[in-house]
């Protein structure tokens, strides 16, 4: 739950600042190549909104644990995505890790967590002692 929380916060975050302060997410976009090329067709003030309803959206399913696999790979390509427009310093720390840990949190079987067997139950009697 603590990694799904910690994946799930920057989109809270980042969707609802889309919400509160569009004008800055306007000004960016339309100052920025690459994000003008993709928010372009759609209309920048539209892209604001639906980068709003995406984020919110995804962040609910990653914390809820629901489509598990689905939202670690798109949490982890719009990461990605934002990392090719933003750029280092603005995004790249931060997003590689979140993107790793998406990854690892769809990929993971059992909620991220390692399977019990036999030998880990063994040592683990073990250790106790």
């Amino acid at each position: 739950m603590l990694l799904r929380g910690g994946i799930a916060y920057p989109f809270v975050e980042w969707g609802l600042d889309a919400l509160r302060n569009p004008k800055h997410f306007i000004s960016y976009i339309s100052s920025n190549e690459r994000a003008l090329l993709i928010a372009g067709p759609i209309g920048i003030e539209n892209s604001v909104f639906l980068l709003f309803v995406l984020e919110i959206t995804l962040a609910a399913l990653i914390v809820l644990g629901q489509l598990r696999t689905i939202t670690a790979l798109t949490s982890a390509a719009i990461l990605t995505l934002f990392m090719v427009i933003s750029g280092y310093p603005l995004a790249f720390p931060q997003n590689i890790v979140l993107a790793a840990a998406s990854l690892r949190l769809g990929t993971a079987g059992n909620n991220g967590r390692k399977r019990a067997n036999w030998w880990n139950s063994l040592r683990s009697r073990e250790l106790l002692r």
